[in-house]
């Protein structure tokens, strides 16, 4: 940061020349945070390619007077059902904090929320997550009002012992999916497996066609359990981010 941090300038994302400063900045703040995980310029063009996500209303850029970008934003707003939920994320670079710009990013996120709940005509929920251990951004959502919902775990194993050969029942096999031809079934599948989970929002199919476009999307790890009448009855999807292990020096899936 050379410019002067007092005048941010907010627009809206240019395209693909945006997407390595978008990666540095959020990948600066992982580093600054100790958190886990790097973004690729890769991951980000999937991401702002998904059928779910309208680039030009549901991502904001803050820059400084010599147009260094001082901070991202970005919200994912899936069907309404009973409410209109967004789901939000942020990433302010490390010498603009406490200047302003967080309370730019949450004034943006709640109007783009309340909009478009306001178009369908339910109530509106905003939502956002935090790791237990990220004090900078759990103390901006608790003075935004913010109260704990949900506390899920991030589990691991490592691949050094074999893991144990599956026990299948009778005329069940474990194939990769076949490409789309079985989407629908699998949206289906998967919607019906978790339509008693908090806060459910159905997967579309046209999200799901997307996954197979994706830079880190390899058939092999997109495996489903088939029953012996030829429906799908479970499923299992992988992914290896090959562009993050080269850029964290790890080997994770």
């Amino acid at each position: 940061m050379t410019a002067l941090l007092s005048s941010f300038k907010v627009r809206s994302f240019a395209g693909e020349t945006d997407l390595p400063a978008i990666a540095d900045l959020i990948n600066l703040c992982t580093t600054t945070d100790n958190l886990d995980g790097l973004v690729t310029v890769a991951e980000l063009r999937d991401d702002f390619t998904s059928p779910e996500f309208d680039v030009n209303r549901d991502l904001r850029l803050w820059t400084n007077a010599a147009d260094e970008l001082c901070a991202v934003a970005s919200c994912w707003l899936p069907e309404a059902t009973d409410a209109k939920s967004g789901y939000f994320g942020f990433n302010v670079h490390p010498e603009a904090r406490a200047k302003g710009i967080e309370a730019e990013i949450f004034a943006w996120v709640e109007a783009l929320v309340r909009d478009r709940a306001q178009v369908h005509q339910v109530p509106a929920t905003l939502r956002a997550g935090a790791r237990d251990d990220h004090f900078y951004r759990l103390e901006l959502l608790k003075n935004q009002g913010f109260t704990g919902d949900r506390i899920f775990y991030r589990m691991a194993r490592s691949l050094t012992e074999p893991i144990p050969q599956p026990q299948l029942p009778a005329g069940y096999q474990i194939r990769p999916l076949q490409g789309k031809a079985e989407i629908a079934a699998w949206v289906e599948m998967f919607n019906q497996s978790f339509i008693d989970h908090w806060n459910f929002h159905p997967l579309t199919v046209e999200n799901r066609a997307h996954w197979l476009t994706e830079s880190s999307y390899r058939r092999e790890l997109d495996l489903v359990a088939v029953a012996p009448d030829g429906t799908l009855a479970a499923f299992c999807y992988n992914m290896i981010h090959a562009q993050e292990n080269a850029l964290t020096g790890k080997r994770e899936g």
